[in-house]
């Protein structure tokens, strides 16, 4: 039998990390409705002191964030935190800047990230926690996180980036299914398995146990100095976590969750969003200290599949990621670029 959500108890286990970061064409008045959306409601979640909000270097939004903190000072749940970093690092930074700050003295059993448009809803996290609470039952372990999956990655954003997310998603999974199986161990993909073949990955809707934010904090860190040239803050802060997780033998699941049919703001458009899935794959790629010949084939065996390859716009934008992944790795030459034309 599972536990009712009222009696999970889980303000006194939970601990929720909002990154914001909004851009100068956006106004004051709805950055303000915005955070007010994503926090309203929280307090019944998570207890105030462990509801964190971190402002990414944008002075603007901060003086808005200690507004909204100041309400809920005159609330009989008290104000949220409110962490501000000096300069605009990256929603990774911000996430790692959160997540350290919960951890730092006793930290919640399970912490939260959320992104600070709304369109993370509150009455959807506690589905996120049951799942956490069972794959930590069932496989006995503390290192545990959950990706608030959606129904379509097409709808609240668009066809290029949902390809490309899906994209991303196959070779990720692939990748760890690869790299483990070398070590002799398998990829755990039951927790997410009612909803296909992938995880949504690159969902900023997560939920980690105490010891997957400390590994989190610990490898955003690492990975960003490690690999200077690829901005991994502020490329790749959905991907690093559960990659980590997955090498070290922790366990991956997903709950779908509602979205918005289209994002009221975004951070990645245009070309920016072709640059958000080359430096994860490029990461991924070295991380998993993959071969030229090993990334090539990998890319190639999920990007035959996606309706991607048969859209000559979006073949272009994939064999430049392509490319750009496999030009830095070592080993013998990769094999060439598939053709566009094939049987089928």
């Amino acid at each position: 039998m599972h536990t009712p959500f009222e009696e999970l108890n889980l303000r006194d286990r939970v601990g929720m990390v909002v990154p914001a970061w909004f851009g100068p064409a956006v106004p004051d008045a709805q950055i303000e409705e915005l955070l007010r959306h994503t926090l309203d409601g929280c307090q019944r979640l998570s207890r105030s002191d462990r509801i964190v909000l971190v402002v990414d270097g944008v002075p603007r939004v901060e003086t808005i964030a200690r507004r909204l903190q100041d309400a809920w000072s005159a609330t009989p749940a008290g104000p949220f935190a409110v962490l501000a970093l000096s300069d605009n690092l990256g929603k990774g930074a911000a996430v790692a800047a959160g997540l350290a700050h919960l951890c730092a003295e006793g930290p919640p059993e399970w912490c939260l990230t959320r992104d600070a448009d709304g369109d993370h809803r509150v009455t959807d996290m506690p589905r996120l926690i049951a799942l956490g609470d069972q794959i930590a039952a069932e496989q006995a372990t503390d290192l545990v996180a959950v990706v608030g999956g959606r129904q379509s990655l097409y709808r609240p954003m668009n066809w290029l980036r949902g390809e490309l997310e899906h994209w991303l998603d196959e070779v990720a999974t692939e990748s760890f299914k690869f790299v483990l199986a070398r070590q002799g161990a398998a990829l755990n993909t039951q927790y997410w398995a009612a909803y296909g073949a992938y995880p949504d990955l690159e969902s900023g809707c997560k939920c980690f146990s105490a010891a997957a934010a400390r590994l989190a904090v610990e490898t955003l860190t690492r990975e960003a100095q490690r690999h200077a040239d690829l901005d991994l803050l502020q490329w790749a802060c959905e991907i690093i976590p559960l990659a980590e997780i997955a090498l070290a033998g922790g366990v991956i699941g997903e709950m779908r969750r509602l979205t918005y049919e289209e994002q009221p703001v975004s951070g990645y458009e245009g070309d920016s969003s072709i640059t958000l899935y080359a430096h994860q794959m490029v990461w991924l790629a070295r991380r998993l200290e993959l071969t030229r010949r090993q990334a090539a084939q990998l890319l190639d065996n999920a990007l035959l599949r996606r309706p991607l390859w048969s859209d000559a716009h979006g073949r272009d934008i994939a064999l430049g990621i392509r490319a750009h992944v496999l030009e830095g790795l070592p080993g013998d030459p990769a094999p060439p670029a598939p053709l566009s034309s094939r049987w089928c």
